[in-house]
């Protein structure tokens, strides 16, 4: 499943910056169910902070540039 066209490519994927669930789901352009399946099979890692949790941008362009593999 080719994914590379949903994520603009000149975002830098070095990036630190982290994203919430909402952002994260905004990004890929998926809805939340899909969210949820795409955690449960482990796709990519959550960041715990405190009692919050964020994805790395970088993770989510990544998983993006790689067709929608598993990071």
């Amino acid at each position: 499943m080719d994914l590379t066209h949903l994520v603009d490519t000149s975002i830098n994927t070095q990036s630190n910056e982290y994203l919430t669930i909402s952002e994260t789901i905004a990004l890929l352009k998926i809805t939340r169910a899909t969210f949820w399946k795409l955690q449960k099979a482990e796709m990519f890692k959550p960041i715990y902070i405190g009692k919050s949790v964020r994805y790395k941008k970088s993770d989510i362009i990544t998983f993006l540039n790689n067709g929608g593999q598993r990071l």
